[in-house]
């Protein structure tokens, strides 16, 4: 896992980033396959009782997950699919996780560079984003008409990513609507 530049941000200035992207991004969110990269990664432990809040906010009906302890924090893989809707749709969202214990500056600032777009909303300090495209020339969703949306969502195009802040938690949040 090179470092590429995101922005003005060096990847390889965040291991968690980075992760993310192998694991989460790059296997689309796919539970299957972000558990045998993490698992290749090294997270192979059960989950950390620390993290019931953020499985419960996360609301996702089916889950895996996978943990490593190194240096004295606790890396953890979450991935799994939810049920929502979007674009006057029923979708299923497949989201994938990265959370460590302990705040990172470097992986926040690394994901907010490589979305490129503002955040759609932002919930206690926690922004959200939803948009669209390949790597380096994505939009946000907010310009897309509905028409548009739903076609996005039908390719697999509609993405959606947050930053979580909880106590001494960092989770970066990567997902993929489907129809």
């Amino acid at each position: 896992m090179g470092g590429v530049c995101v922005g003005s941000v060096a990847a390889q200035d965040s291991p968690n980033f980075e992760l993310l992207r192998h694991v989460c991004v790059d296997t689309h969110a796919s539970r299957m396959g972000s558990v045998a990269l993490a698992e290749a990664a090294g997270l192979v432990l059960p989950h950390p009782n620390g993290l019931a809040a953020i499985l419960d906010n996360m609301q996702l009906e089916a889950s895996d997950v996978r943990s490593r302890l190194s240096g004295g924090k606790v890396t953890t893989l979450i991935v799994g699919k939810k049920s929502t809707t979007l674009a006057g749709q029923p979708v299923v969202e497949s989201l994938c996780a990265i959370a460590t214990s302990a705040p990172d500056d470097a992986a926040d600032a690394a994901l907010q560079a490589w979305i490129g777009v503002p955040p759609a909303s932002n919930h206690n300090g926690n922004p959200f984003f939803v948009f669209t495209g390949a790597s380096g020339a994505h939009r946000s969703a907010a310009t897309l008409t509905e028409a548009d949306a739903v076609s996005a969502i039908h390719r697999g195009d509609m993405q959606t990513a947050a930053i979580l802040h909880q106590a001494d938690t960092t989770v970066l949040v990567y997902g993929v609507f489907l129809p």
